[in-house]
């Protein structure tokens, strides 16, 4: 047997060579399979299947379901284990672009079904909420912070998005307008986020207060390294617990602690109470299908209601159409 027939050579060749050469696949993206992969030798192990000289050609479609069964007896949830399916289903795609010869055993591993799982519901910040966070005067809150706060909101970005950018990736279009553009974000897409923000002297002055070398991250700590998301997370809990202090109302600060994904959550619960359409906020977001989008308006079943109301005034409807203007509908509908 060669030594480039085993499941250790294809599983080494997936991870160094074709995630992020052929299929370009972010850091993160490749972590994440990575760990599907450990949790499978570990389960190998326990199972007693000798995997490191394993012929490929003898890898069975029964140990990729006592792995789901694994998972689930370990309490994982049904989102980690669809993650880990998908890592396994990925390879098995690789090996089908390696050779024909594993074109049967990669057919069945794809007919695997993902576990049905139930729509999370986001969590966000209130308007008020915000407003109150975007009005903090505080010696305790940097300018460097608060700016953090701004762009991840306002921006409505991923927290990866915001770790990534580079001061050259965000542009002053007027007083008020900021253009951002992102590349590389979830599943490699590039996109632009234009805002505005009524707080914009402060991006302005962070802005001015750089080092504007080419390539130089927007936000780096102390050692000059980017920051991390255990950074932005430390920032805005900051943020939003001198905001709860200071409120005279704490009872408006529910949460004991946010996470910076909340804050893409409230600006695109905001946008939509402010009538901006689900599609518009789509593409702010940089959503790929509409039906993620879609799950902010079942949040709050009244702002439907209010778009329903609101657009039905601007339809003018006739109630019924003439005779000729039916013979017209039918005549093009037959020539259709």
């Amino acid at each position: 047997m060669k030594t480039d027939d085993t499941f250790s050579f294809y599983v080494q060749d997936f991870f160094s060579s074709y995630l992020p050469n052929i299929k370009s696949n972010s850091y993160n993206t490749i972590k994440t399979y990575r760990y599907a992969f450990v949790d499978l030798l570990k389960f190998f192990k326990e199972e007693k299947i000798e995997f490191n000289h394993m012929p490929m050609m003898a890898f069975k479609i029964e140990y990729i379901e006592k792995y789901i069964e694994y998972l689930k007896k370990k309490n994982n949830s049904c989102s980690t284990i669809n993650t880990k399916i998908i890592a396994i289903k990925s390879f098995f795609d690789y090996l089908e672009y390696k050779s024909i010869d594993y074109l049967n055993i990669s057919s069945q591993v794809t007919k695997i079904h993902l576990l049905k799982k139930d729509t999370p519901i986001p969590k966000y910040l209130t308007e008020q909420e915000v407003q109150i966070i975007l009005n903090l005067d505080s010696p305790m809150i940097t300018v460097k912070e608060y700016v953090v706060f701004l762009i991840l909101y306002y921006g409505a970005l991923r927290v990866n998005e915001l770790c990534n950018l580079k001061i050259d990736n965000i542009k002053i279009l007027d007083k008020s307008s900021f253009k951002i553009e992102i590349y590389n974000s979830k599943n490699n897409k590039n996109r632009i986020v234009n805002f505005e923000c009524n707080y914009g002297k402060h991006i302005k002055k962070y802005l001015n207060s750089l080092n504007t070398l080419e390539g130089s991250y927007l936000f780096t700590n102390k050692y000059g390294n980017q920051y991390t998301k255990k950074g932005i997370n430390y920032i805005i809990n900051k943020l939003y617990c001198i905001a709860k202090s200071q409120s005279e109302d704490s009872t408006l600060f529910i949460n004991e602690k946010i996470h910076p994904h909340m804050l893409r959550h409230s600006r695109a619960m905001i946008m939509l109470k402010h009538g901006v359409s689900l599609s518009e906020i789509k593409e702010y977001l940089g959503h790929e299908n509409i039906s993620t989008t879609e799950i902010y308006a079942r949040l709050e079943p009244s702002i439907i209601e209010e778009s329903l109301v609101r657009h039905a005034k601007s339809i003018n409807y006739k109630g019924k159409y003439t005779k000729k203007e039916k013979e017209s509908l039918e005549n093009w509908l037959k020539n259709l």
